[in-house]
């Protein structure tokens, strides 16, 4: 049935993939697309040679390639615009392609068009979402088929044509600002982290951010359940704006991270924990059966991932960290976990700016130990905001290997290194998670030497 509706949406239609990206969505979309019969033409402004992972992902046959260019003619042809998350709705040819009168969907839209909405539980936040997924699909396993959908990298459609008609029990869908922009659907089930300043590069202001993220919720119905972190002050201030349709269920996060006992650890937020937690309670899955579960949790690459301890150093890599609000976040985790005065801690941060500001960041970190920085316009705003603190504790290196070895050079026995950029990648890295093996390659390195 799931397929017959697809076949209605897409075959023969003349369909515009607008963002191919470089991290695999685009191309799990497309292949989508065309599986779903459409006619499709791919238009990305970035050339054939930097999309040339993307497009070697698609192996479908009849395909259309636009690329270092958007040509009005593209948009005037197509029956559907399809826009991938990374293109902002201020795009020029967006603006064109709706003055024409032609749809245009996002693949979230689409997804939440073609799945009843009772089978999906949507989680944003601007920290801790992704974690806050993987814990809840592993607390609910123990009951029910939940698919894990909406990750970094991947296509929520593609991973949807994997199923064939037998659906799930519940889709726990990741959904970014950039995914839930324009969204006409809320899903029934609905969970926000935490709110705070991020992609400012995107947005006008927070305000419009905040816009984008209270679509998770601002289309519920009556019955539909959201929860609210309640020591979240943004997060309480959008429960006002939820109405009377959201059943709100508030948790309280605690006040320490825990380190799973799993082979790979890593630091878990009391935030994400008791969000996933209270969720698969309503679900039936009791705080007795969560407790048991949580040791053998799988860990995420490049959220507070617990490297591991070295010469008496212990070593976390938060590359996923891109804002200074998560940076922070991260820094004051680690902090509690391990006991430690901020005097023990050396930070690895820096990278390119979303238009943020650091202000605050840098008078938080100006009392650690040391802190090391990559390249880029983001470290130079750290820095120049750190004048008026007169640190002295910023280092500058030329890139990842420098700086963990100047890391270890400045930690004693029971020191802390945290890689936590407080940045964005692109000016070293292909994204994050390159970012984050980078780091940890240069600690395998530095550990050669030091043992």
């Amino acid at each position: 049935m799931m397929f017959k509706k697809v076949k209605e949406y897409f075959s023969g239609k003349k369909v515009l993939l607008i963002g191919l990206g470089l991290q695999g969505g685009g191309a799990g979309t497309a292949r989508f697309l065309r599986k779903a019969g459409a006619d499709l033409t791919i238009t990305d402004l970035k050339s054939e040679n930097d999309l040339a992972a993307s497009i070697k992902k698609i192996s479908e046959s009849g395909i259309k390639f636009v690329l270092g260019r958007h040509r009005k003619e593209d948009f005037a042809r197509a029956d559907i615009i399809v826009k991938n998350p990374g293109v902002p709705q201020e795009s020029p040819f967006i603006f064109y392609a709706r003055n024409l009168g032609k749809p245009v969907w996002s693949d979230t839209q689409i997804f939440f068009n073609l799945i009843p909405r009772e089978k999906i539980i949507g989680i944003t936040g601007t920290k801790g979402k992704s974690t806050t997924c993987r814990l809840l699909q592993h607390f609910l396993k123990r009951r029910f088929d939940a698919r894990l959908i909406g990750l970094p990298g991947s296509s929520a459609l593609e991973d949807l044509m994997k199923r064939g008609n037998k659906l799930p029990d519940y889709f726990i869908y990741e959904l970014s600002s950039f995914s839930l922009e324009n969204l006409k659907t809320s899903p029934k089930y609905a969970l926000v982290t935490n709110l705070f300043p991020d992609h400012l590069n995107r947005y006008s202001s927070f305000g419009e951010y905040l816009k984008a993220k209270e679509n998770i919720f601002i289309h519920q119905q009556k019955g539909d359940v959201l929860w609210l972190n309640k020591r979240d002050p943004i997060s309480l201030a959008e429960a006002k704006k939820a109405g009377k349709r959201s059943k709100i269920i508030f948790f309280i996060p605690g006040q320490k991270p825990i380190l799973t006992g799993s082979i790979q650890a890593k630091l878990i937020s009391p935030a994400s924990l008791e969000a996933s937690r209270k969720v698969a309670q309503f679900f039936g899955i009791s705080p007795r059966d969560t407790n048991k579960m949580i040791n053998s949790f799988s860990p995420e690459e490049g959220r507070l991932q617990y490297i591991g301890k070295i010469n008496g150093i212990y070593v976390i890599n938060d590359t996923t960290a891109t804002n200074p609000g998560s940076a922070l976040f991260g820094i004051r985790q680690v902090l509690k976990c391990f006991g430690l005065a901020k005097n023990r801690l050396i930070l690895i941060a820096g990278g390119d700016d979303k238009n943020l500001d650091y202000h605050d960041f840098s008078r938080y970190v100006s009392g650690l130990k040391k802190i090391i920085f990559l390249p880029g316009t983001a470290t130079d705003k750290i820095i120049d905001a750190a004048k008026e603190f007169s640190s002295s504790n910023y280092f500058p290196a030329s890139g990842m290997p420098e700086a963990a070895a100047f890391a270890f050079e400045a930690a004693k026995k029971g020191d802390v290194i945290l890689f936590s950029p407080a940045a964005a990648s692109f000016n070293l890295f292909k994204n994050e998670f390159d970012r984050g093996r980078s780091f940890v390659n240069a600690v395998r390195t530095g550990k050669k030497r030091l043992l």
